[in-house]
């Protein structure tokens, strides 16, 4: 059932969870090889980290724009400058952690390093490009981590839920808001949007919520059961957003 939009007020913009309400989590910024985002929105998002991982090929942006990564994992074979990446190691100490398996892809070792590190969340950067199966094994590899996983999209930040958690982006009026499943079944509430769903069954084969608005200050979205990616629309002014 379509609900009219509530009134629509200017608001701070900040997506948070509630946990980041009570103590700063570590800005931790992992960056793939997808080239679509630009490169001012790389600098802006790796400057404003706390700590920056790359999983392979990702370092040679990194590398080129003058950042240095703490560590790049993968089973280096999509750098395109694994000898610089040595010398740097050597001179800069950054880590290189070259796990060769077929059985995970570059993005899975990166967030299981990042685990292992201690980190909880993380916000993956270079997701969009221009091959589709790297975009959805990305965000499988997201569902199925063992940290939370934030992605900087071009038009905004996605948030990969999975069961039990939750997540309020403050937002304003009219701002494109979606929530997609990634699991079968999965469960999710949205609220603060034009069409809220209210423990919704959701299914990649049957409903998703696709281009809905926010409908005021505050968007909420939880996932009862299953995993789901909720996408939130900024302006890049406005990014990053930690």
């Amino acid at each position: 059932m379509k609900v009219s939009a509530l009134s629509c007020l200017p608001g701070l913009v900040r997506g948070v969870s509630r946990r980041d309400r009570i103590v700063r989590m570590a800005r931790v910024l992992g960056v793939l090889a997808g080239g679509d985002a630009a490169d001012a929105a790389l600098l802006a998002w790796a400057r404003s980290a706390d700590e920056v991982y790359a999983a392979d090929g990702g370092a040679d942006r990194l590398v080129r724009l003058g950042l240095m990564p703490a560590a790049v994992v993968g089973d280096l074979d999509s750098t395109s400058m694994l000898s610089r990446l040595q010398e740097l190691h050597t001179e800069r100490a950054i880590e290189l952690v070259h796990d060769p398996g077929q059985s995970t892809t570059d993005c899975d070792k990166l967030l299981a390093y990042a685990a292992r590190q201690g980190h909880t969340e993380i916000t993956l950067f270079g997701v969009e490009g221009d091959q589709i199966d790297h975009v959805l094994a990305t965000l499988h590899s997201a569902a199925k981590a063992s940290l939370r996983v934030r992605i900087v999209l071009r038009t905004g930040i996605g948030w990969v839920l999975r069961m039990k958690e939750e997540v309020e982006v403050p937002s304003r009026c009219e701002r494109r808001v979606s929530m997609l499943p990634l699991a079968d079944p999965t469960a999710a509430t949205l609220a603060g949007v034009r069409w809220p769903l209210d423990s919704a069954k959701l299914s990649p084969t049957g409903l998703s919520s696709i281009s809905n608005r926010a409908s005021g200050e505050l968007v909420s979205a939880s996932v009862l059961q299953g995993a789901a990616l909720l996408t939130v629309e900024f302006p890049a002014e406005e990014l990053p957003q930690w």
